[in-house]
């Protein structure tokens, strides 16, 4: 068997994913080849098995001539090396990877997985963009084999919109037990408050910033440092944070999973103000430590959060919900939710149970 994996970006989830699945693949007898195609400048994020072929592209932005590059790229590796399975990473190279295998005249001998990491028509829109999103999804999921849905809500969402059942499975994700767990405790003087993701419009950055210019204004009972950790994927995106009285903003850009380590041990919180996700990993990874998370009240975070059981819930989009979930860590109790944040990850987002649900839909074809 020889599996494609492929992705216009990898930085952030989609990385973490494909890494698991490839390392998971590469000891199984029966996929005999892997080769992992992403793009030049994001290699570094693929940390794979020696036995694991990488090709690259020159990405260039989210335009026209970015897209034709990963388009031919993506072609000419299926015209070449003919593969078995083509899985297929996030929406862009959903599109632009189902049309490649259509038009190499492979689509009868290759078997298509596509995950969208998050629906394109689930993006906080107008209605009449989402719904041609939707007639988009639907008329390329007639030439897929499997659409792997993240969460409940997606699996749902494709439902409604008249994806064939028989198409989607419903898988999350997941990533590694730790063999470390955060014991921090709550110190006025000390407190940390972590980003981890891309900084753009579906992650939130803006309503973060948005909180942090609300806290300029209202009295903290406690002094903070806010850590970024990732990039700008689109420049469009960028907004400017301001230290203040109470938080200073300190942007560390992408770190090696040594150093994101060594910031989630050391943290007091996770701030997650998606507006829309498929099932994202990084709460799973802040979980797998026993990290609290104040995260959106969107659905898929619904799906791994109970507000002051196992992490704290704020209104999506609301910067200055967010704003009073910071003023309120205070009085917090740390100790129960690191407990249950711990239990609900081993019990159902370990990486175990996501490669072994995804080796069974290619082993099934």
């Amino acid at each position: 068997m020889k599996v494609i994996h492929a992705a216009e970006t990898i930085k952030g989830g989609v990385a973490t994913v494909i890494n698991s699945l490839v390392e998971y693949q590469s000891k199984i007898p029966t996929i005999t080849k892997i080769i992992c195609l992403i793009p030049s400048d994001q290699e570094d994020n693929l940390i794979a098995p020696c036995n694991i072929r990488k090709e690259t592209f020159k990405r260039n932005g989210r335009n026209f001539i970015g897209m034709l590059i990963f388009a031919v790229a993506i072609f000419n590796l299926i015209k070449k090396e003919k593969p078995d399975i083509v899985h297929l990473h996030s929406s862009f190279a959903g599109l632009l990877g189902r049309i490649a295998i259509l038009i190499s005249g492979q689509r009868k001998s290759i078997k298509v997985i596509y995950c969208p990491h998050a629906f394109s028509f689930l993006m906080k829109t107008s209605k009449w963009k989402t719904d041609i999103y939707a007639v988009m999804e639907r008329v390329l999921s007639k030439i897929t084999d499997k659409v792997i849905c993240v969460s409940t809500e997606e699996y749902e969402s494709a439902i409604e919109r008249n994806f064939a059942k028989n198409k989607l499975v419903l898988i999350h994700n997941g990533v590694k037990q730790k063999n470390k767990v955060n014991n921090k405790l709550f110190d006025k003087k000390n407190v940390n408050l972590l980003f981890v993701g891309r900084f753009d419009y579906q992650k939130g950055i803006d309503i973060l910033k948005d909180a942090i210019d609300i806290l300029a204004t209202e009295k903290l009972s406690f002094s903070a440092n806010l850590l970024l950790i990732g990039d700008y994927v689109n420049s469009n995106d960028k907004v400017e944070f301001k230290d203040n009285s109470y938080v200073k903003v300190i942007h560390y850009g992408w770190l090696s999973p040594q150093k994101l380590e060594k910031e989630y041990l050391n943290a007091d919180a996770l701030i997650i103000p998606s507006r829309w996700e498929g099932f994202a990993m990084v709460p799973l990874e802040a979980m797998s430590y026993g990290i609290p998370i104040i995260a959106s009240d969107i659905k898929p975070f619904q799906e791994i959060i109970e507000h002051n059981v196992n992490g704290i819930l704020f209104r999506s989009g609301a910067a200055s919900a967010l704003a009073k979930r910071i003023q309120a860590l205070e009085t917090t109790n740390f100790s129960a939710i690191k407990h249950q944040t711990l239990k609900k990850f081993q019990d159902n987002f370990t990486e175990d149970i996501m490669n072994k649900k995804t080796f069974h839909i290619y082993n099934n074809f």
